[in-house]
């Protein structure tokens, strides 16, 4: 496909995503050595020859340049950097529809959360959080760090957590876990929703948990408050998500999770519901800055 590409003066666009190197000369010359006499005859059919590929693997990598892809941190980026893609391939070339892109959620009504250390975790999330607005008709939103999620939580009713093997081991994931069910009196407080996204996770013990999860909030009954999430986390039944199955699946999967927000069973009427009880979270803010501020700094 990249030979006829280079051969027919396709528009090619590489995009580079983090951690990708482009191949020495010396691993380059390599490659054909790696295919099978047949394979090659296979290629030669489609008019493809052993030098037609070196000439395009040089252009691929040195002539074109490419789009950064940043595979962690926020959709938004990702998106940008599609819109460009886009618009290279004449296929999007409103200005407009870049800056739509880059419009970022402002009150998510579900917060999603894992552990971010694997692009695969990341991803997986992401499709979920997609999944999961078509579903409902209601904002999502992947947190990635504290100060997003004091931003998002006054907003937020639900709390999502996509269980991956080795989960527990991520200082930053328990972190964000217990800061998200912390709940002062004045704020809502985030019903949990556990949903199992490997098939080889198992929850461990409530004292394993704790060693391997050992960040406490920064108040009196922060040891306390941390045992009864992760207690919390263990006794709702989670519900499966395949990140590798069909999409036909996933969908079933996520309506099948998306029935578990009762709030969101009426759409129309917890529209309303959430916007009388925006107004509550705008006047704390008006009447308590200072408390606000703390929060954010936290």
């Amino acid at each position: 496909e990249i030979v006829t590409a280079w051969k027919n003066s396709i528009t090619t666009v590489p995009l580079a995503c983090d951690g990708f190197e482009i191949l020495s000369d010396e691993a380059q010359k390599q490659i054909p050595e790696l295919w099978t006499p047949h394979q090659k005859a296979q290629l030669s059919n489609y008019g493809v020859e052993i030098d037609d590929l070196n000439a395009a693997y040089a252009w691929l990598q040195h002539e074109l340049t490419p789009l950064k892809m940043p595979r962690f941190g926020p959709v938004g980026d990702r998106e940008v950097v599609v819109v460009d893609l886009l618009s290279l391939c004449g296929l999007f070339p409103s200005r407009r529809a870049s800056e739509r892109a880059s419009i970022k959620v402002s009150r998510p009504r579900i917060l999603i959360l894992s552990s971010l250390m694997e692009a695969e975790f990341l991803s997986a999330c992401e499709v979920f959080q997609s999944l999961l607005q078509v579903q409902l008709s209601v904002e999502c939103e992947v947190i990635h760090g504290i100060q997003q999620m004091a931003t998002c939580r006054p907003f937020a009713y639900y709390l999502v957590v996509l269980l991956f093997r080795g989960i527990f081991r991520d200082k930053d994931f328990a972190k964000l876990l217990l800061h998200a069910a912390y709940c002062a009196p004045s704020q809502r407080t985030l019903e949990m929703v556990p949903v199992i996204a490997d098939s080889n996770f198992d929850f461990p013990s409530i004292d394993t948990l704790m060693k391997k999860s050992s960040i406490s909030l920064p108040n009196p009954g922060g040891l306390a408050h941390a045992q009864q999430v992760l207690k919390g986390l263990r006794t709702v039944l989670a519900l499966p998500f395949a990140p590798h199955s069909s999409a036909g699946l996933q969908q079933r999967q996520v309506a099948e999770i998306a029935s578990r927000m009762h709030r969101y069973e009426d759409s129309v009427a917890a529209a309303t519901n959430d916007e009388n009880d925006d107004r509550l979270v705008h006047e704390e803010r008006e009447f308590m800055p200072g408390c606000w501020s703390h929060c954010l700094g936290e």
